[in-house]
């Protein structure tokens, strides 16, 4: 009886210690990882002055609340997924230099490549990434031999060890940069479309191992078929096994939406929001088993980060006092659309200086943007409304059939913000008539109308030059052409209507002619 008895206990005994040792060899443990992310920041510090984010956002904004997570979470992963250094006064005065401080002095873990990233050059842009010796992501990018680096720091992808748990980040920045960008400010750099980088790259990511792949993006998701340039639908569809893609470029404030599975997540733009990615990975299964996504905005009730402010403040001073700077005055408002299409008074007023400080025959210009300038005094904050991007002046000679080529591709756009107006010629369009004969006669808009003959000098910014993302490509194949000569100013957008502005003051609005729409088909 004493013997069965110690045989029961034996027996018990050896069961538990059996699933004891069991249940040491596969503990089954849950791991919070945690990615906090922004996008298209453009330099910005302080919130907007103006616009749907007045009093919103900025890199002070978005330091307090990354702060706030570094508390909460203990190994936080940070990354901007790109255009972080250009289209503030700040990043201007510095060449992007003081974003890219802050950045530092923030903490990011890893920056993506975005297209405004190149508005100073990519020798610039290489200066700046040496220097600041932050990870750089861009898989779709190569140098001009493509055996080394594309720029200092720059990766296809990383892997971090967050918690015990490896999570390979990839980059991706944006394939139409070369549209964007003429061969000068490129530096002989190629730029891939994203499915096949990633298929190229995969297996290297997939060789390291990783529990958690994330994707972090210079593109935004389209509502509609846009995938030409933004290409978020195609990656999801074609890598489901991407536990997560942050983006960007589009301005969206978009959470969180299932793409094929696959989680998509956009913090809006100018650090209106901060993005935080929650990811519950389970280290017996090995894979994430819970996730979610939120949008942390950087409003009024976010105060500033105080020592970051403290930092930059002699920065912000100064450029405080240039954009104070009064450059001339204007009778009455200038607006940047008429009824006339491209033909708006700030229009007009960019074409007009780009025409002086050039002699161009012809200015092919739209609105920049949607901002206006109030009449009184002009200062230097009302430019940087209506010229925020660092275009330069290019010059192209074009004969009279060329131009009517130009003229044409353009009448795709009319009634969006996307037609181009024109200084110095005028034209009948035919919104009726099919595609390659809207454009009716051409002649110069001077006394007597007459049709231009020879080749004329036509004065474009140097991203229409580039094609502007492919939407003027004759612009740019007249620019490849030797036979028209082109040339690359020295001239900035911003500092020649101020030139302008400086020397004709008062100005009272006025638009040219432009194009005259006429009724019926053929």
């Amino acid at each position: 009886m004493i013997h069965q008895a110690y045989r029961a206990i034996k027996r018990a005994f050896s069961v538990i210690l059996l699933s004891a040792l069991m249940a040491g060899r596969a503990p089954a443990a849950e791991v919070a990882i945690a990615i906090a992310y922004t996008t298209d920041i453009h330099g910005a510090f302080e919130p907007a002055e103006y616009g749907e984010l007045r009093g919103q956002g900025g890199l002070f904004k978005a330091s307090t609340i990354i702060r706030g997570l570094r508390k909460a979470h203990s190994d936080l992963l940070l990354v901007d997924c790109g255009d972080i250094i250009q289209g503030s006064p700040e990043a201007f005065r510095t060449l992007g230099r003081a974003p890219l401080d802050a950045a530092c002095a923030m903490g990011y873990d890893m920056l993506v490549v975005g297209n405004h990233e190149f508005d100073f050059g990519a020798k610039r842009l290489a200066e700046l990434y040496a220097s600041a010796g932050l990870p750089v992501l861009a898989a779709n990018m190569s140098s001009r031999s493509g055996k080394k680096p594309a720029l200092p720091n720059v990766s296809p992808f990383l892997v971090r060890d967050v918690l015990g748990v490896r999570v390979a980040v990839i980059g991706l920045t944006h394939p139409l940069i070369p549209g964007w960008f003429l061969p000068s400010g490129l530096d002989g750099l190629g730029f891939e479309r994203s499915v096949p980088a990633l298929r190229a790259i995969l297996p290297a990511v997939r060789e390291a191992k990783p529990d958690i792949i994330v994707l972090a993006v210079h593109q935004g998701l389209r509502r509609r078929a846009d995938e030409s340039a933004n290409e978020i639908g195609a990656i999801a569809r074609a890598f489901p096994e991407i536990n997560l893609i942050l983006g960007g470029h589009t301005h969206q404030a978009i959470e969180c939406e299932r793409l094929n599975g696959v989680m998509y997540s956009q913090a809006g733009f100018l650090g209106s929001h901060v993005g935080l990615a929650e990811l519950t990975f389970d280290t017996s299964s090995r894979r994430v088993v819970n996730s979610r996504v939120r949008l942390l905005p950087a409003d009024a009730s976010v105060p500033v980060d105080a020592g970051l402010k403290r930092r930059f403040g002699p920065l912000l001073a100064e450029t405080r006092k240039e954009l104070d700077r009064k450059i001339g005055s204007v009778s009455a408002s200038f607006y940047p659309s008429s009824p006339l299409p491209g033909q708006s008074a700030v229009q007009t007023l960019i074409a007009r200086a780009t025409a002086e400080a050039t002699g161009a025959d012809v200015v092919f210009h739209g609105a920049l943007t949607k901002a206006w300038i109030g009449a009184g005094a002009v200062r230097m904050r009302d430019l940087w409304r209506i010229v925020p991007y660092e275009n330069r002046i290019v010059l192209l000679r074009l004969t009279p059939s060329e131009l009517r080529e130009v003229l044409e591709e353009n009448c795709a756009f009319l009634g969006t913000q996307d037609f181009r107006g024109v200084l110095g010629a005028a034209y009948e369009v035919y919104a009726d008539r099919p595609v390659g004969r809207r454009v009716g006669k051409v002649v110069a808009a001077s006394p007597g109308q007459k049709e231009h003959a020879g080749r004329i000098v036509v004065a474009v910014n140097s991203f229409d030059a580039a094609s502007a993302g492919n939407r003027f490509k004759t612009l740019r194949a007249a620019f490849e052409r030797s036979e028209c000569r082109a040339v690359e100013t020295t001239n900035e957008t911003r500092a020649v209507v101020a030139g302008y502005l400086a020397r004709n003051s008062p100005l009272a609005p006025e638009t040219e002619e432009g194009p005259m729409l006429m009724p019926g088909p053929e």
